[in-house]
């Protein structure tokens, strides 16, 4: 049995959202344990949506002396999941406190709380459902150098504004006339220079009546946070330019004091889904400084074990090299400058100090006007702001006349707009908006002049602030070659395609951007293998281009001889882009190697793909390995979600099997917001395991994924080549070497038709008449699962289990609940379920029947991101189970006529695999076949 422990599963949940060095300190804390649970108040049901407030209003009638240090709130959150988070209300004048939280998963949340004088406080719950918000402010998952709102990324566009923003004796139309124009012209972030303080010096906030937020001041921090209220509500990010603790402003000195201002606006805002977090600000170790790295340092890791919504938290750092850069305590980097026309040192400095698991934001790096930068013309913006994009620089703008308190995003009014610079670094955003930024990184290195992004073997960009010729160090290809011109990039310009990256011609002496996008131009992709026949002397293959002028025809050789042997096939539209092409390869000798390729389409250069090796079915009587693989999802998903994708195909390839059976749930083009469309989605899913499909056959069963979630089930057929079965292919069978596989179409757990099952009784029985050594059943849905994400109901089984066990059928293999769980033999369903077995890894064949369960291959379920927790104790004729990592599965069928079931565990995104279960099923001897009916216990 596979054992986890309550802490490590709960460590593990925090360590996926980035949170364990907060969660080692609750647990230190021990104030989870110091709550118990009280008598909940009246409560009528509440519903938040995902990312929004919840709150709750406290009344306690008790007088206090000081109401903000002789007492705590103390409230305990648990997830839908199980896990439980400690935070905290606060004080809110009167005899008024309040509990607010920032729900970051769908479900039923539960909390409870107390004060810390025993006084009881609420205790209620919560569903949070989906919603508009697009997500807290974090760190791309995937790609931790850029900013993402949840799964989605955010294309920083920032403007730093003065200090009047906050100040309540500046006109609110004002305010919001400013607001109008700023959503106008795009930007979605706003760096606020008096913000979670007052800055009381001349030339700053001196005579601007913004909130006084020490000492503690529960009306002050309601001024702040209607601000804060509008800001959200027209979707704008927020950079607190002076963070918690700003130069010459109200804060507090004393080591408690500076705890009890953190926990208290942490209590308050923490809420926020638009905020970013700043520890001290202007640039606390500018000279001689009035802060030290030290204090920097231990206010920093405070703030990051306080906050338990895990906002993006830095420092304001002079200008120069960031000093914290890689500080365990900050998850975003704040750099200023270089402030610079030589735009080759600019990209260095930036390059430089941008650790590569974090953003970077570009803070005082590109300010017009302000005195201690260069005297930019429009074309240096532009210029500039290329090259911070290049350098994956989130950047903050700015627009003054002398210092940041002056001009128009100083003053913010209308009549001292320079509207010419904005539009100059608009344009670049604009640019950027329309190109896969967030899959590129930084490569200088591939480039042999300009500035480079790239995604190696897919996607290059390159800007030349002055034209010439480029050298880009590509990968495979060809790549379609365009040229953006970056003053007007609408202006773009096709230059055919290239092989080799080499020599490469701007179009004239101005600044421009080269895209390279790798391209089929005709050549295949896509290719794959599957049995629509006898699988010994049969091989169909499928493959894509860009049109339907190909021959389809597929060469093909003993792997050894000389000569081709050529066969065609058919063309017919993809349900994607473009047009697939089909053609089955016939009178092949078994269990032989074979090479093949296959056509591109007619004009291309190369007139076929490279060749593949691949490898006929054996007869009954061979020793074979296959593989099974279900739940998969796409590399490079947006929120991380897919982890162990690229690892599972890497281990599938080592492996080496005949083929490949699939459970289902590939694409998941619902959650990967990459796609515009479906058929992209699918597109890409192949194309990422064409190294493996090119060489193993595969046998896909259907999943909900490719069912009822914006994929369809004609999504997925016309590009898969199966043999014909029921309800138009949904369901089939074949044989391989003796053992008969039967894929049935189960996508949903509370139905199952009559002529599905009608279907599946007809076709065991002949397989059991032509004397199938080994039947094995595989569907999507399992028939006994016990994770929360997907609850299995009995009466699916009390239909299907009577017709496995009428044939005899050894081994029924599912996915779908992302676990691992895998039972003892077993016999009859519901009150007749007995276990045929206890040992822990052998059996007879006929001795009842094996339920195995795999899940996932890469791809963690929806329900947290995380895998799918248990919501029992193992039961009783469950013979391993685990959950925590990624599962495949091999299917040996050896030279003695055993099956052997290995089950291997990878751990989350690194770390080797494991040999998770294995067991062997012996088979009956020819003169003691047993029917299933004749078992006794």
């Amino acid at each position: 049995m596979i054992v986890r422990s309550s802490l490590s599963s709960t460590a593990r949940h925090f360590l996926h959202r980035g949170c364990l060095l907060a969660f080692a300190c609750w647990l230190a804390t021990g104030s989870l344990a110091a709550i118990e649970p009280v008598a909940p108040q009246p409560e009528a049901p509440r519903h938040v949506t995902q990312w929004d407030r919840f709150e709750v209003a406290v009344t306690n009638p008790k007088t206090y002396a000081d109401p903000y240090r002789d007492v705590r709130l103390e409230v305990v959150f648990s997830t839908p999941y199980g896990t439980e988070i400690s935070f905290w209300g606060f004080y809110d004048g009167g005899q008024t406190w309040r509990i607010r939280f920032m729900p970051p998963l769908y479900g039923l949340w539960r909390y409870r709380s107390v004060f810390s004088d025993g006084t009881p406080g609420p205790s209620g719950e919560f569903r949070v459902d989906g919603g508009k918000i697009p997500g807290m402010l974090t760190v791309h998952k995937a790609n931790p150098i850029w900013f993402a709102g949840d799964v989605r990324p955010v294309l920083i566009r920032g403007l730093h504004v003065g200090d009047r923003f906050f100040a309540a004796n500046w006109p609110e139309e004002k305010r919001a006339g400013f607001l109008d124009w700023a959503q106008g012209q795009g930007y979605n972030l706003l760096s606020i220079a008096s913000h979670y303080l007052n800055r009381d010096a001349k030339g700053r906030g001196r005579g601007w009546e913004t909130p006084l937020l020490w000492p503690l001041d529960a009306r002050e921090f309601q001024k702040m946070e209607t601000v804060l209220d509008h800001l959200a509500r027209r979707g704008f990010y927020v950079y607190p330019f002076a963070g918690f603790f700003g130069q010459k402003s109200h804060y507090p000195q004393d080591t408690a004091d500076q705890e009890l201002f953190v926990r208290y606006t942490l209590a308050r805002i923490g809420c926020y889904w638009n905020i970013l977090l700043n520890v001290a600000s202007p640039e606390p170790n500018l000279d001689a400084g009035w802060m030290s790295a030290a204090d920097v340092a231990r206010l920093g890791r405070l703030i990051r074990d306080l906050d338990v919504h895990h906002h993006p938290l830095s420092v304001h750092n002079a200008t120069g090299d960031d000093p914290y850069r890689d500080s365990d305590w900050t998850t975003y980097g704040t750099l200023q400058g270089p402030k610079t026309l030589d735009r080759a040192r600019l990209s260095a400095g930036l390059l430089k100090n941008h650790h590569p698991a974090k953003p970077l934001l570009a803070q005082e790096t590109l300010w017009a006007g302000n005195k201690y930068h260069p005297d930019y013309t429009d074309d240096d913006l532009r210029k500039n702001a290329y090259v911070l994009q290049f350098s994956a620089a989130a950047l903050v703008f700015g627009d003054f006349a002398g210092d940041s308190s002056s001009g128009f995003s100083g003053s913010m009014e209308h009549a001292e707009l320079r509207q010419s610079r904005h539009d100059a670094v608009k344009a670049v955003w604009d640019f950027f908006a329309t190109v896969p930024y967030f899959e590129m990184k930084p490569r200088q290195d591939l480039v042999s002049q300009g500035y480079c992004l790239a995604w190696p073997g897919r996607d290059y960009l390159v800007y030349l602030e002055k034209g010439g010729t480029v050298d880009v160090t590509v990968e495979g290809g060809p790549y379609t070659v365009t040229w953006i011109n970056a003053r007007q990039t609408v202006e773009q310009r096709a230059a055919g395609t290239t092989d080799t990256g080499l020599g490469l011609q701007a179009p004239d002496s101005g600044d421009w951007v080269l895209r390279l996008t790798r391209t089929g131009g005709g050549l295949p992709d896509q290719i794959h293998l599957s049995w629509q026949g006898d699988t010994a002397t049969t091989l169909t293959v499928t493959w894509h281009t860009t049109s339907q002028n190909n021959p389809a025809v597929v060469d093909y050789r003993r792997a050894g001889d000389t000569a081709w042997t050529s066969v065609s096939g058919k063309t017919f539209r993809s349900p994607g882009d473009g047009w697939l092409h089909r053609a089955t390869l016939s009178g092949l000798t078994p269990d032989t190697a074979y090479e093949y390729r296959v056509s591109s389409d007619r004009g291309t250069a190369h007139a076929t793909s490279h060749s593949y090796l691949t490898r006929t079915a054996p007869r009954a009587g061979t020793a074979f390995t296959l593989a099974f693989v279900a739940d998969t999802g796409l590399v490079g998903r947006i929120d991380g979600n897919a982890s162990g994708t690229s690892r599972i195909m890497e281990e599938v390839t080592r492996d080496a099997p005949l083929f490949i059976i699939g459970g289902g749930d590939y694409a998941y083009a619902n959650r990967d917001f990459r796609f515009a469309t479906v058929g992209g989605a699918i597109d890409e899913w192949f194309n990422q395991w064409q190294p493996l499909l090119a060489r193993f056959p595969l046998m896909a069963q259907f999943g909900n994924h490719e069912d009822h979630l914006l994929e369809r089930y004609t999504d997925w057929s016309p590009r898969l080549a199966h043999p014909p079965g029921s309800e138009e292919g949904r369901n089939y069978s074949f044989d391989v070497g003796g053992v008969h596989f039967a894929a049935l179409y189960l996508a949903r757990e509370n139905t199952i038709p009559d002529e599905r099952l009608d279907w599946l009784d007809r076709d065991l029985a002949a397989a059991r008449q032509r004397g199938a050594r080994w039947i094995i059943v595989y569907h999507h849905v399992p028939l006994y699962a016990h994770g929360r994400s997907h609850a299995i109901p009995p009466a699916l089984r009390a239909r299907l289990v009577p017709i496995l066990e009428k044939h005899g059928v050894d081994l029924d293999l599912t996915t779908h609940d992302q676990n691992y769980e895998r039972t003892f033999p077993l016999s009859g369903v519901g009150e007749t379920l007995k276990v045929r077995s206890r040992s822990p890894d052998r059996y007879r064949q006929g001795e009842g029947l094996l339920y195995v369960k795999v899940s996932p291959a890469g791809k963690k379920s929806e329900s947290g991101n995380d895998f799918s927790r248990y919501a029992v104790p193992q039961q009783d004729f469950m013979a391993v189970r685990e959950t925590g990592t990624h599962h495949y599965a091999l299917l040996h069928v050896t030279a003695n006529g055993e099956l052997k079931v290995e089950v291997f565990s990878l751990p989350d995104r690194e770390g080797r695999k494991t040999l998770l279960d294995s067991f062997v099923i012996a088979p009956r001897s020819a003169t003691a076949a047993v029917h299933p009916a004749s078992l006794t216990q």
